[in-house]
């Protein structure tokens, strides 16, 4: 695999972007202990966890769902966002990686959609985000059909428990992580990142061979895209808990969560 190099400066934000991190996992540190039978807490924990996954790629997620090849009822109503089929689908492409939708990241560029964003929606009851997956508020927004029940409440848990402003958390013009510690951030990732994604941080590519994307090139490109993907892992793949719970190989894909 090519190798792609960052200057000395992008690793100490993308270490310090790890480092903040820790100010705000609402639950502590990942684990590699399997469990047997989880509490109404850990559950719900699990569940916010899914749930963040399911906001990417749902269709990676949710057991039996198929990828839609069509484009999503409301993206009628805009023009600004050129994808197509599944990409439209994502609950982030319309809402953002950091859940602000039009007056967050989203408001500009090429992901710009004009549609409101969902983090005001974790004040409501876990029923009215249900009811609103389901189309009650607008028929176009009905997942149902695509979605199972349970995958439908993980959502609704996540937007109702899992979601942070990254306004206190990320400076959006500069990209720049803010009141990070760049030496935790750099003991997180030789503890918990280094293993997969190499000492510079420039294995596992997430993009093209013409396109290469890595985690320190995420880290300093769409920091909110990386915030959100230490803290709830990588759509379609398995935290290590579960992964040793099935009795999974070592060769298995698997990208923890931040939070346990």
């Amino acid at each position: 695999m090519s190798r792609i190099k960052f200057s000395v400066q992008h690793k100490i934000y993308a270490f310090a972007l790890l480092g903040v991190i820790l100010s705000f996992l609402i639950y502590g540190c990942t684990t590699s202990n399997p469990k047997k039978t989880y509490s109404i807490q850990e559950r719900i924990i699990l569940d916010v966890i899914d749930g963040g996954r399911l906001y990417d790629e749902w269709w990676v997620e949710a057991k039996g769902a198929k990828e839609p090849d069509y484009d999503h009822p409301l993206w009628k109503f805009q023009s600004t966002n050129k994808l197509k089929g599944g990409a439209t689908w994502r609950c982030k492409e319309c809402h953002g990686w950091d859940y602000m939708g039009k007056d967050g990241v989203y408001g500009t560029g090429s992901h710009k959609t004009g549609f409101t964003g969902v983090l005001k929606s974790s004040s409501r009851s876990l029923e009215d985000i249900e009811s609103i997956l389901r189309g009650a508020t607008n028929p176009d927004h009905d997942f149902s059909s695509v979605l199972d029940n349970k995958s439908i409440s993980k959502l609704a848990i996540f937007i109702q428990k899992g979601l942070i402003d990254l306004r206190k958390h990320i400076n959006y013009e500069s990209k720049r992580p803010v009141r990070a510690h760049a030496e935790n951030g750099m003991k997180l990732f030789n503890n918990q990142c280094k293993k997969c994604h190499g000492e510079k941080g420039n294995q596992l590519n997430f993009g093209s061979e013409d396109e290469k994307e890595f985690i320190g090139s995420v880290a300093n490109s769409n920091p909110w895209e990386f915030v959100h993907k230490v803290r709830f892992g990588q759509a379609g793949t398995i935290m290590p808990s579960i992964r040793e719970k099935l009795h999974l190989s070592d060769e298995e894909n698997r990208m923890p969560s931040g939070i346990e």
